[in-house]
C-alpha cells in the first residue's frame, strides 16, 4: 500500500534534517519522515535554497545573514560554506 502525503500550507520558514527525520516549520510544527534531498526536489526552487547539509530554507523568510549564520524569525541557522556562494548569488539577483 502506498502512502501519500499532502500539505496545503506552505512551509513558513525552514526544513531541518534531524537524524533522518525532517522537521518542517509551519505555523505549527509537523514532522514527516523523508530525506531532505527529496523535499528539496519537491519544493519550488524559486522559494527554497539549501543552506547547510541539514537545512533547506524559504528565501522569503531570511531576515539577516551574519557571517556563517542566517537569522529567520527567532532562529539562528548555520550557513555552510559549501552553500554560501550559491545563496549570495540568489539573494543578490
Amino acid at each position: 500500500m502506498e502512502q501519500a502525503y499532502s500539505a496545503t500550507t506552505e512551509p513558513e520558514q525552514r526544513l531541518e534534517l534531524l537524524a533522518q527525520m525532517t522537521d518542517i516549520a509551519f505555523t505549527k510544527d509537523l514532522q514527516l519522515t523523508m530525506a531532505l534531498k527529496n523535499f528539496e526536489a519537491l519544493l519550488p526552487a524559486e522559494w527554497f535554497q539549501r543552506t547547510h547539509r541539514s537545512y533547506l530554507v524559504n528565501l522569503r523568510h531570511i531576515e539577516e545573514m551574519v557571517e556563517s549564520e542566517l537569522i529567520i524569525g527567532d532562529k539562528r541557522l548555520p550557513l555552510g560554506r559549501n552553500w554560501r556562494e550559491a545563496l549570495m548569488k540568489r539573494l543578490l539577483n
